[in-house]
């Protein structure tokens, strides 16, 4: 193969790759903080969100897009309504396949709602839409407002990846373990222990059951006044009153809170979305053959050992 050939093919290569990008206008309107130029390095980020997942080429066209529609029509497409046939024409005007309209909201003093769509400008439908919350003031925040817009947008993103591996993290433990760790809970959280190894839901639940039984053989405790050994009957009913009062309120109090810790076990069992220990405090594998030298230095001992690892 001659090197003008490959030239050749490598060139066309690029071309047919560039052609196969989608064109994406971005327009961004609203309010933003006072002296920040928060909207304008939201389309950056926006832009650069969009590019980074090579199935798009984005570019801002805030200006181009306001001029021709308006701030009215922009809210109106965040809104909800489209006009498919002014769409159409708009997507001639700018050249893009598509258009991503964001528009920001104050909802509190310092919060603000960024509501985004992407629009084929070819048929005038959504085919995507988003929304977050941002202050609009830190860096950190204006990246994490535009990675969130585009995971939401067309399921791509630093943002997407965090929330997927979110859900494997809790994929990680079956079914089976899951409910085997809410049963051995009721014994003093030993199933989120020795399972899940989730150490701040095991003592949770262990002090709250621990709280809550000790209310009720408390309050069972609670015995009532004799009444013969009382002269006046009246003083008799004020402390039996107080006793009974007392007994059922320590009762009471005991099965509310066991109640309680049963639904924070059922969420901490059922719920639990950190990823798997590598082996945890009852797994066989901690345990393995240690060979050691003996005292005197010139022989071998044999013994277990144990460990965790993590």
């Amino acid at each position: 193969m001659s090197k003008t050939f490959k030239t050749t093919a490598i060139l066309l290569a690029f071309c047919v790759a560039a052609m196969a990008q989608k064109t994406v206008a971005i327009g961004i309107t609203g309010e933003e903080p006072p002296g920040y130029n928060a909207l304008d390095d939201i389309a950056s980020e926006l832009e650069i969100a969009l590019v980074r997942g090579g199935e798009y080429t984005a570019v801002n066209r805030s200006k181009d897009i306001l001029a021709v529609l308006g701030e009215e029509h922009v809210h109106q497409l965040t809104s909800g309504l489209v006009d498919s046939n002014s769409m159409v024409d708009l997507g001639k005007n700018l050249g893009a396949d598509y258009m991503c309209v964001v528009r920001s909201t104050r909802v509190m003093d310092s919060d603000y709602k960024l509501v985004a769509k992407l629009i084929d400008l070819k048929t005038g439908k959504t085919v995507g839409i988003g929304s977050t919350y941002s202050k609009l003031i830190t860096i950190p925040g204006l990246k994490s407002a535009s990675e969130s817009l585009t995971c939401e947008l067309l399921g791509y993103g630093t943002s997407c990846k965090k929330e997927q591996a979110k859900l494997d993290a809790y994929q990680n433990f079956t079914q089976l373990e899951r409910f085997g760790t809410f049963i051995l809970n009721h014994i003093l959280g030993l199933g989120s222990l020795l399972i899940m190894e989730n150490n701040s839901a095991a003592g949770g639940i262990a002090l709250f059951e621990t709280l809550g039984i000790g209310l009720y053989v408390f309050g069972s405790s609670v015995k009532m006044p004799d009444e013969s050994s009382y002269d006046e009957y009246d003083d008799y009913k004020i402390d039996r009153d107080a006793a009974v009062t007392l007994k059922y309120a320590l009762i009471i109090s005991g099965f509310a809170i066991l109640g309680f810790t049963e639904i924070g076990n059922a969420v901490s069992s059922f719920g639990y979305d950190k990823p798997k220990p590598v082996s945890g405090f009852a797994d066989p594998r901690n345990f393995h053959l240690a060979v050691l030298p003996n005292r005197n230095g010139n022989g071998m001992a044999y013994g277990f050992m144990y460990n965790v690892r993590f």
